[in-house]
């Protein structure tokens, strides 16, 4: 046996042993029901930008049998005959309302930006946020600051999607919030020209200096 051989045959040997497989960098997922791209792209380990961007999606809307490209360096295994495959533990307390804070949200990307809004019509930071904890029963002030003295303080290390992350970007006192939704983003209402309700990173220049802190709402 040569060498090159050996080595093939000791590779297979261990993949098989140790339940794992080779992922592939590319793979096609098929939309079931109660899919969102947030939750689709919690699972693979991206963004729900670059799924939009991938399958050039001009909405978050998805319908049962779409066809998504899933450009990601690792494809989750639930869906594969492996070993068992333990999932992630999902956040304490209640899981499905923060899920569903994000899946909300994301339904008003796009919705321009209207100072003092807090309805469908238009949004500011702070309005925005009031509106999309409302729809779950959880009444926040119209304010980025005053909201901010609601929940528990949260490290930057250790935020979880549904949190709400805050901002100092006219100065020293808080005027802008946003709700991390996982993968270091954000979803906020952010201005009239960068186009109301967005998608944004917590590395962005901009906001990663203007970052002061997270606070936990939904525990």
């Amino acid at each position: 046996m040569t060498r090159s051989i050996y080595i093939i045959c000791l590779t297979l040997i261990i993949t098989l042993f140790s339940g794992t497989s080779l992922m592939a960098a590319e793979t096609t997922y098929t939309v079931k029901s109660g899919d969102s791209l947030w939750a689709i792209s919690m699972k693979y380990g991206t963004t729900v930008e670059n799924l939009q961007k991938t399958n050039n999606l001009n909405s978050t809307f998805l319908k049962i049998g779409d066809k998504l490209i899933i450009q990601t360096a690792s494809i989750p295994t639930d869906n594969l005959q492996t070993a068992n495959v333990q999932p992630t533990p999902s956040r304490a307390g209640n899981p499905l309302d923060s899920s569903r804070i994000i899946e909300k949200a994301q339904e008003y990307l796009g919705t321009p930006y209207r100072y003092g809004g807090q309805s469908p019509g238009g949004f500011d930071c702070s309005g925005f946020v009031r509106y999309i904890f409302a729809q779950f029963n959880i009444d926040l002030p119209h304010n980025a600051a005053a909201q901010y003295n609601n929940g528990t303080e949260v490290s930057k290390a250790d935020l979880l999607p549904g949190d709400l992350v805050f901002f100092a970007c006219g100065g020293r006192s808080i005027d802008h919030v946003g709700i991390y939704s996982g993968n270091n983003q954000f979803i906020h209402s952010s201005s009239p020209r960068s186009g109301g309700v967005i998608n944004s990173s917590l590395s962005n220049g901009y906001y990663g200096g203007n970052y002061v802190g997270g606070r936990r709402i939904v525990r």
